[in-house]
């Protein structure tokens, strides 16, 4: 019994926790046409990688987005370092 009240409080702290950190996303205008799938962050530089869109490229966090893809070969970019 105590191990479920344990299980309710944890999972009760995490859906509030999830609610909060939702409202912190907000819509922008890109990548556009991709779906986003890693992002890197390298002094004011936001990077993205997409699915079939390759690397966009933000300098103004993330409220335009620039293809970066010159020498990329594969457009799906599942992780970026």
């Amino acid at each position: 019994m105590k191990r479920l009240l344990w299980i309710l409080l944890f999972i009760a702290v995490i859906s509030s926790g999830a609610r909060h950190l939702m409202a912190q996303w907000n819509q922008t205008n890109g990548p556009e046409g991709s779906q986003v799938l890693c992002f890197t962050v390298n002094g004011t530089n936001l990077f993205a990688g997409t699915f079939g869109g390759g690397v966009y490229l933000s300098t103004d966090n993330g409220i335009s987005w620039t293809p970066v893809n010159n020498g990329i070969w594969n457009s799906v970019i599942p992780s970026l370092a």
